[in-house]
């Protein structure tokens, strides 16, 4: 079954974080395809809490800052397609951070 999603800018509205790059690594394994991924952001406004959005996923840790960075709370809602991260602490609107 294909499935199809078309988002619009604007159906986002005003974001907490501006996205800088992302950085993917896939590993094809017979039926199932496992990946990492390493946002760089800027936090558009003080933030503590992050919701991003992730549909159909496994999520086995979520990471602040680089590879090997510590460990974040978190909570993945499969039924709302999202992923609750909790920061390590308050991050101030203009500073870059990776997850």
């Amino acid at each position: 079954m294909s499935v199809t999603y078309r988002y619009r800018r604007q159906d986002f509205g005003a974001l907490p974080v501006r996205l800088e790059h992302i950085d993917i690594g896939l590993n094809f394994i017979e039926a199932r395809v496992e990946g990492t991924a390493l946002l760089r952001m800027t936090a558009m406004e003080d933030i503590e809490k992050l919701r991003l959005d992730a549909r159909d996923l496994a999520i086995h840790s979520v990471e602040y800052g680089s590879e090997g960075g510590s460990a974040l709370q978190y909570k993945y809602d499969a039924a709302s397609a999202a992923l609750l991260i909790t920061l390590p602490g308050a991050v101030s609107k203009g500073q870059p951070f990776s997850i």
